[in-house]
């Protein structure tokens, strides 16, 4: 059975506009959620408040004012991940019992370019490698999955860019498989 999965908008920065993904089972069109991936990762990582916040604000902050950079973004294969590397030395940190550290949780992304970028989901990354991880490894290879049928969709020109690729236009109803 394909799996499929449609483009949802999510909003729209000075510099970024964001969009996420939500899953279709099958042809018959049995949405296995409600939601969009991010907003699963939302509302799934509500208890780690200020991890969450910390990833919501590069959110913010790389669409209003850097646009989506690749040093912003961590390499995940095809696909990337917020936050960034602890090592930028670019506000908001995050902050663990008053010090300065890293977030390990990750939201697994496809960066399009520096001014499209499609959110997935993801959660606690308690490994080196995220394809070693239980709480990850799944969303990881769901984001490089997703990415390829991305990049697939791009180059048959199912998903187009504007004049000046600040964004993409794709029909409402493309089903992109994966």
């Amino acid at each position: 059975m394909d799996n499929l999965a449609k483009l949802i908008y999510v909003s729209h920065y000075d510099k970024v506009i964001y969009y996420s993904i939500e899953i279709i089972e099958s042809r018959e069109h049995e949405i296995t959620s409600p939601s969009t991936l991010f907003d699963e990762f939302i509302a799934e990582n509500k208890i780690n408040k200020e991890k969450l916040q910390h990833i919501l604000d590069w959110i913010e902050e790389i669409g209003d004012k850097y646009g989506a950079k690749q040093q912003f973004f961590r390499n995940e294969k095809n696909a990337s991940a917020l936050p960034p590397d602890t090592q930028l030395p670019l506000e908001p940190y995050y902050y663990e019992q008053g010090k300065k550290k890293g977030n390990n949780l990750r939201l697994y992304c496809i960066r399009i370019n520096e001014h499209v970028v499609i959110l997935l989901n993801g959660g606690i990354k308690s490994t080196k490698k995220a394809q070693y991880c239980p709480n990850v490894s799944a969303s990881f290879e769901l984001a490089n999955k997703l990415a390829k049928a991305i990049e697939k969709s791009l180059h048959k020109n199912d998903i187009e860019w504007s004049d000046e690729e600040l964004d993409i236009f794709y029909d409402e109803n493309l089903e992109i498989n994966f």
